[in-house]
């Protein structure tokens, strides 16, 4: 299991893991390594969960040009199948675009928004329901996901994301 340990920035997060097989001390040296507390203001959560449920919400409408508008130019999405993993923005939005072809109807849930930032740049991790219905057939995906944001001149903004469905995750 990790454990958090000490940090030399708020950007360096070391981990030490206390499981078998663990190969080092898992010891930070605190002569070369400080805390540095993060903190997560009413503001910017607010602006990033509004942010999660406007990709939620454009996804549910199967909506490639409104999820289009809360990425970044550089954005990287990552899915749990061999080759799901695309680079910028229109190949997102191309992968995207031919999930929804698939489906009939598609809706998507977050369990507990999980958000850290520092600065500009926020990351989430959540558990997630996705409902999918296609040739009469509902499906039920439940995975996890991260993402990466990152608040630009037109606010918070999908820097990455990582959906996440593990062997077993469908009902």
């Amino acid at each position: 299991m990790l454990q958090p340990v000490t940090v030399a920035t708020s950007h360096d997060i070391f981990y030490k893991s206390g499981g078998a097989g663990s190969t080092g001390s898992g010891k930070a040296n605190s002569s070369l390594f400080y805390s540095v507390p993060m903190f997560l203001s009413a503001k910017t959560r607010e602006a990033v969960t509004k942010t999660m449920y406007a990709y939620a919400s454009a996804y549910g409408r199967k909506d490639a040009d409104g999820v289009a508008a809360l990425l970044t130019p550089e954005v990287v999405g990552i899915g749990s199948e061999k080759g799901e993993w695309v680079e910028g923005r229109d190949g997102y939005v191309s992968a995207i675009a031919r999930e929804f072809e698939g489906f009939d109807d598609i809706s998507l849930e977050y369990g507990d928004l999980r958000i850290a930032a520092d600065g500009i740049i926020a990351w989430v991790a959540t558990s997630f329901e996705m409902t999918v219905t296609a040739e009469g057939s509902v499906r039920h995906l439940n995975g996890v996901l991260t993402a990466v944001l990152m608040n630009t001149w037109d606010g918070w903004r999908f820097v990455q994301t990582h959906f996440s469905v593990p062997e077993g995750g469908e009902e």
